[in-house]
């Protein structure tokens, strides 16, 4: 094979080899643009396996590397989906919470129930992100107030995590126990 022959086949070579490159981060870049467009309709989760799936068939490309930054802001913004509704209950807890305290502050006592509140301290019941009253009660040692999550219930995981004060003490999940943390056969709960 003459000179030229060999320079003219490796010339050849090295643009098939590009454009295979080019053709392959195309691809890429596509996909990139299908999955970015695809929360709109399809929602993070849809996005977040489309862009997945371009990290694990083109890792090396410009694509791919878009995808791992666009990849973990999504992952952020779930994060503070989740979050959002679970400080809101914080929230609506601790209004209730400190509602008490101002009561006790005022009058040397824990209120009786809820309803001693309301006017002064409080507008009214206090409703957690689902819907459902923020419960008050009343215990030997001074007062629990109860958040009990999305499902509504004593007890529960995730977003049903029961948020609770006790005596001005945080306290995650002792919802449903007295005093002693023996079940009260279910305090009462929230309605909506």
């Amino acid at each position: 094979m003459s000179r030229t022959c060999r320079w003219l086949a490796a010339g050849l070579v090295a643009a098939m080899v590009m454009l295979a490159g080019c053709s392959k981060e195309q691809a890429a870049q596509d996909a990139f643009e299908q999955a970015v467009a695809a929360e709109q309709e399809q929602g993070l989760d849809e996005v977040v396996v489309r862009l997945e799936a371009i990290i694990e068939r083109w890792p090396e490309t410009a694509a791919a590397n878009k995808a791992r930054k666009e990849l973990e802001w999504v992952r952020s913004l779930r994060s503070a989906e989740m979050r959002g509704p679970a400080l809101l209950a914080w929230d609506a807890a601790r209004k209730v919470g400190f509602a008490v305290e101002k009561y006790r502050l005022d009058k040397g006592r824990y209120p009786a129930r809820l309803e001693d509140l309301f006017g002064k301290y409080l507008d009214g019941p206090v409703k957690d992100p689902w819907g459902f009253d923020i419960v008050y009660r009343r215990t030997e040692r001074g007062y629990q107030v109860f958040c009990y999550g999305e499902d509504g219930l004593p007890g529960g995981r995730g977003l049903g995590t029961d948020l609770v004060i006790d005596t001005g003490q945080v306290v995650s999940s002792d919802a449903g126990k007295d005093d002693h943390g023996e079940s009260d056969g279910g305090a009462e709960h929230g309605a909506r």
